[in-house]
């Protein structure tokens, strides 16, 4: 019995001479996104996120609204900047006083522009103010009078929601009543040399020929090639906005659920001009699972699942090649608030959910 094994052993040996040997294809690498985790904050809230050379920058004002800016250092560390409530009510002479910070934009020399908002005895608190996090210095860019003025909203400015943006070049101001929307602009180039003039935009916002307005829960996303886009969340409609106030709405995929969190733009890694453009998608109703089986579309996608799309490619990473931390329901996974990293490519993300602050990072294994 020993000797007839030895013989079959030969056997198979002498037969693998590499020309006769089967090949057998390695498995074809597959792309996933992995969540993680760098911050935990409060569940299902507006969240301020602002990336700027490595570091976050976040705030959450109806939580803490006594709170100043804080910022994630790259070691992990979560500390307060001078951005503060007490400092900017000494700018506007009211050292009394606790304006709220409503909306940040960060410039590309790494500065931020900061809107606060607030009322104290008849005086509205509404600003702006330029931030250096370096130095720490605070600089006025437009008082009260001058934005309740140039926004044609007096008083009610402070009634106002917020939302700054920068779209390349242009710093947008967006505030937004039940009833009205004023768009708000700054050349993003001149804040270096102090002409910081806010001028309004447009009189109306227009769909063709018919005038629309943005809502307080809309959603505005200034992309690196100077567009702008409006999401409505309650209904997942985008729209483009362009500089002399036409919206353009942007066509969806149907059967796909709505969007909850603006497209980001990125400028492709291939070069030249082409450009990135990342969507996300979370399950339809995100408090139950799916009760007809493990798919929501047509085509098969489990939901949440990313889109990262170029002119000639897209890829769909869907929920199982999403990777978050083991026993973390990622079905719920529900992107309210993103900033891409322009260093790496990556987004960081505020999942509403949860409350934690995710990097996103693609990679192939």
């Amino acid at each position: 019995m020993r000797r007839f094994q030895i013989i079959i052993i030969g056997l198979l040996l002498a037969g693998c001479d590499g020309r006769d040997q089967i090949a057998f294809d390695p498995p074809a690498k597959q792309t996933y996104a992995e969540c993680r985790s760098l911050l935990p904050l409060r569940a299902n809230q507006r969240t301020l996120l602002a990336w700027v050379n490595g570091r976050l920058f976040f705030h959450q004002p109806d939580a803490n609204p006594e709170l100043g800016l804080q910022l994630l250092e790259a070691t992990g560390e979560v500390r307060s900047t001078q951005l503060t409530p007490a400092r900017v009510g000494e700018l506007l002479n009211a050292p009394f006083d606790r304006p709220v910070l409503r909306a940040i934009a960060a410039l590309s020399d790494g500065r931020l522009v900061a809107y606060f908002n607030g009322t104290s005895r008849l005086k509205s608190l509404s600003c702006l103010v330029l931030f250096d996090p370096t130095s720490g210095d605070i600089r006025l860019i437009a008082a009260p009078q001058d934005l309740a003025d140039v926004s044609g909203m007096g008083l009610t400015i402070d009634l106002a929601d917020a939302q700054l943006e920068r779209a390349e070049t242009t710093i947008w101001l967006c505030l937004t009543h039940t009833d009205r929307s004023v768009f708000l602009r700054i050349d993003a180039r001149a804040v270096a040399t102090g002409d910081t003039r806010v001028i309004r935009a447009f009189d109306s916002l227009k769909t063709g020929d018919e005038t629309m307005r943005a809502l307080p829960h809309d959603r505005l996303s200034g992309q690196q090639d100077g567009s702008l886009w409006l999401l409505r969340p309650s209904t997942g409609d985008l729209w483009r906005i362009s500089r002399d106030g036409q919206a353009f709405a942007s066509k969806e995929i149907d059967g796909r659920p709505k969007l909850t969190v603006s497209p980001i733009s990125l400028p492709d890694a291939t070069g030249g001009s082409n450009k990135l453009t990342i969507q996300f998608y979370a399950m339809p109703d995100v408090m139950t699972l799916p009760t007809e089986g493990p798919t929501l579309s047509s085509d098969g996608t489990r939901y949440p699942a990313l889109l990262f799309q170029t002119a000639k490619d897209k890829l769909l990473i869907d929920r199982d090649n999403i990777v978050i931390r083991p026993a973390f329901p990622t079905y719920a996974l529900r992107f309210t608030h993103w900033v891409a990293d322009p260093a790496t490519g990556d987004l960081i993300a505020y999942d509403a959910m949860s409350g934690e602050v995710f990097r996103i990072v693609r990679t192939r294994r």
